[in-house]
C-alpha cells in the first residue's frame, strides 16, 4: 500500500496501522515523490492512499497520473473536504473510495479492507481494465 500525504504524522500512522494489520506500506510526503515511488513499484502496490490537498501538486493531478500508469490501481482519497465537495471536484476521475480526514485507525483498516475485497472480485470488468489492454 502506497501512502502519498504531506503530512508526517498521518504517513506515521496510516504505516503503523497497515503494517499491524500485516500490509507492507511505501510512503510518499508529496505528489511528485509518490509518482516517482509508483513508477517504481506499481506492479506491487495493491492500493494508494492519497491526500487531495498537498503543497507542490494537488491529490486530483495525482489521480490522473497514477491511473496513466496503471489504470486498475484503486485509490482511496483522503481529505478534510466532505465526501460532497471530494466528489463535485473529481467527478470522472476515478478514486475508489473517499476517506474523511481526521480518520481513526479502524475507518482506514475497515476502508482499505473494504476497497480491496472491491478491486479483487471480477464483477465489473471496466474496474479491472488494465492501461496495456488499451
Amino acid at each position: 500500500i502506497l501512502v502519498i500525504d504531506d503530512e508526517e504524522v498521518v504517513r506515521r500512522t496510516a504505516r503503523a496501522t497497515l503494517e499491524r494489520l500485516g500490509y507492507t506500506v511505501l510512503l510518499a510526503e508529496n505528489g511528485a515523490k509518490g509518482i516517482l515511488r509508483f513508477r517504481e513499484c506499481s506492479a506491487k502496490v495493491s492500493l494508494v492512499l492519497l491526500d487531495l490537498t498537498m503543497p507542490g501538486m494537488p491529490g486530483d493531478e495525482v489521480l490522473e497520473r497514477l491511473k496513466s500508469i496503471r489504470l486498475d490501481v484503486p485509490v482511496i482519497l483522503s481529505s478534510g473536504f466532505s465526501e460532497m465537495e471530494v466528489t463535485r471536484r473529481l467527478s470522472g476521475k476515478g478514486p475508489a473510495s473517499f476517506l474523511q480526514k481526521p480518520y481513526t485507525a479502524r475507518q482506514l483498516a475497515e476502508q482499505v479492507r473494504s476497497v480491496l475485497d472491491e478491486f479483487a472480485e471480477p464483477r465489473n470488468p471496466r474496474k479491472h481494465f488494465r492501461a496495456e489492454n488499451r
